[in-house]
Formats: structure tokens, sequence, C-alpha cells
């Protein structure tokens, strides 16, 4: 493991004080993710080196709740996310946790050294309301020398923790980046779908009782989609996120994904690990219908068996039948997440393009003559 030492210490003479302020740390250098795309495969390589850069359709018709009940739990979600990293993925998760282990450490040094630049601030402060600062040259020098070296140190840590992170390099050859683009480009759409929700909770429906002519009642939450960086991760490119109501966010990178909590619950899948479909269901929008979905249908809010209106209710009022797009993204290791889109054909783009892409990244993973190299 490569490794640098900071040290700042003043070359004057000390003679009063005996002491100048000096820092010395030995620091890890950060770890490197270089993913290669080309046809002879992807090329993993991970080490540690300093960085200094700066389609179906379903019929269903549900109803929405926009909250959970008292007493009524998530079914939808990823149970048990310690155990869902891929094997072959484990590589980059000891890479996050040993950039944030070092960003940790340092940030705990450079709290320490600016209670001290404080408390040597104060006794040059007080060396000249006593006059023996003046008087004695050499304490004076050695006070302001430990200023000096503290205020380096600082600047030198903040620079440190600045880029105490997992620097991932990407290279794609042409017709692999055209597919990743068309992807992404495809995920920038989607985010401006009028509404997402993920869909936290599915229950069957008693309609006898309910009077309803929904299948089933649905819990969802409104949630957003973007592009962006997970804070332990620096790369020219940027993440696909998806915002998650009760669990982890996703982030998509070229390919894996990392499912982030906090530091002590994430995890990284491979996309070879990945099942994502996309379907248009029908859907009882008791709420605003929005802009940029379609209204294909109309019930009421208490009906027959038959779909007409149950006269015995005062005041029963008609409610828009809307298609959304719902998109299921799941793993064998228990990864299940679901997301309804107020626009079908951003939906059906996406999954569209991610499974292009997706299948050009399984064939890359099984290309025998390239493999991985991890050096930590």
């Amino acid at each position: 493991m490569q490794k640098c030492i900071l040290h700042y210490v003043s070359l004057a003479q000390f003679k009063t004080l005996n002491v100048i302020w000096s820092y010395n740390k030995v620091i890890n250098t950060v770890p490197t993710v270089s993913l290669k795309f080309s046809k002879q495969g992807i090329l993993t390589e991970i080490s540690t080196k300093l960085s200094t850069e700066q389609p179906s359709t379903d019929e269903q018709v549900v109803v929405c709740n926009p909250k959970i009940k008292p007493g009524i739990e998530s079914n939808i979600f990823t149970e048990d996310i310690s155990k869902v990293t891929s094997q072959n993925m484990q590589g980059i998760k000891e890479a996050i946790l040993l950039a944030h282990k070092q960003r940790e450490e340092l940030a705990t040094d450079l709290e320490t050294i600016k209670r001290d630049l404080k408390q040597y601030q104060n006794k040059l402060r007080w060396s000249y309301i006593l006059l023996y600062g003046l008087i004695i040259k050499s304490v004076r020098r050695e006070l302001q020398d430990s200023i000096i070296n503290q205020k380096l140190a600082i600047s030198a840590l903040e620079n440190y923790i600045l880029h105490s992170t997992v620097a991932l390099n990407v290279s794609f050859e042409n017709q692999i980046k055209l597919s990743f683009d068309g992807m992404f480009d495809s995920f920038r759409q989607l985010c401006k779908s009028d509404k997402i929700w993920d869909l936290t909770a599915s229950y069957k429906v008693d309609r006898f009782t309910t009077r309803s002519s929904a299948n089933n009642e649905v819990y969802r939450t409104e949630v957003s989609f973007m592009t962006g960086h997970l804070k332990q991760i620096t790369s020219d490119i940027q993440a696909m996120i998806f915002q998650n109501a009760n669990g982890a966010d996703l982030y998509l990178y070229p390919n894996f994904v990392v499912l982030w909590n906090h530091l002590e619950e994430f995890a990284i899948i491979g996309f070879d690990e990945i099942d994502i479909e996309v379907r248009t269901t029908r859907f009882i929008e008791d709420g605003t219908v929005p802009n940029d979905s379609k209204t294909v249908d109309r019930t009421w809010a208490k009906v027959n068996k038959n779909g007409s209106p149950d006269l015995r209710f005062k005041n029963n009022y008609q409610i828009p039948i809307v298609e959304y797009g719902e998109i299921s993204i799941n793993t064998k290791t228990g990864l299940n997440e679901k997301y309804q889109f107020s626009s079908v054909p951003l939906a059906e783009a996406f999954v569209k393009a991610f499974v292009e892409y997706q299948i050009q990244v399984i064939r890359l993973d099984n290309v025998p003559s390239v493999g991985n190299n991890i050096n930590l």
C-alpha cells in the first residue's frame, strides 16, 4: 500500500518553550477503481494511490393511500442489505470502507489541530499583553512558527479529507459508450416524469366490504430521481439516483449499483444480478391526475359488484382510472423495489435502454480473456 507522510515542523531553533508544534501523520493513499469496457471484456482494477483530482401490460386496478396506516408494515422493500452485496463487488465495497476510515481519522486530527491553533493564538496574544512575548524574541518566534505550522496542517488535512473518496475511472469503447449514453439519456428523461412514487406496500382488497372497484390497496410515497454523486465516490460519470422511501437509495454506476443508507448499511451489486421489469397498470387516482398521464376510464367511489354506482351512499362521486408505468427491480439476494411513474412511455423507454446496455455488460463479463486485478 502506498503511503505519504504529512509532516510540518519549523526549522527555527527553540530555546525557551522547547516545543514548536508539529504534526506527523502517515496517510494511506486513497483507493482508485478503474473500469475498462471493451470488446475484450470488462477489466476492473482496484488499487490505492494518491488522488489529487480535485414490456407487459397489466389491467389490475389499484387504489392509492399516500401513507402507511398504523399497524400496516411495508411489504415492498429490500430485506437485509448486509447480505445483498455481490461477491465480485466486495473489493469496491472494501475500497469505500478504506476511504471512509481514512476520512474519519483525518477529520478527528483536523478538529484537534483547530483546538490547538486557538490555544496557541491565545498564548501569543497573552505574551504581548504580559510583555514577555515582546521581550523574549525566541518565545514569540516559536509561537508564531507553531501557528504557521498549524494553519498549513489544517489546509493540507482539509484537502486530504476532500479527496478521501474512491476515485472511479471509467473508459468505454465507442459502441459500448453509445449504449451507456442512451441509457443515461433515457434516465434523464425519466427524471422529468410529473410524478414518481416509491411503492412500499400492496394488499388485496375485500371489495364486498369496501364497496371499491379496486383489486389491491397500494401504499406509495412520492420520491425524486436525479443524477449526482455518492459522496464516497469521485468520478466524472454521475450516478443515476433512485430515492427510496423505506430503505436504501440506489446509485447506478456503469456496471454496479450502490444501495446506500449509511456507512453501516450499504451494499454493492453487479448489473448481471438485476432483474428489471416494466408494466402498465390501471390506477384509481383519488388525487390530482398528473399532466403526463392518460385517463383511460372512470369508476365510482362506492360501486356495486357490476361496477355501477352504489346508490345507498350519498355524495358518491366519480374517480378517474389512470394508466401509470410501474418498474420493479429485484435480485435473488434480496433486492426488492418497485416504483410508479406518471409517464408510461418514459418508464418503458428507460427499461428498454437499461436492458439493452445490461445485456452488453453481461456479455463482456463473460469474456474469459479479461479478469479483475485487486490490490488494496
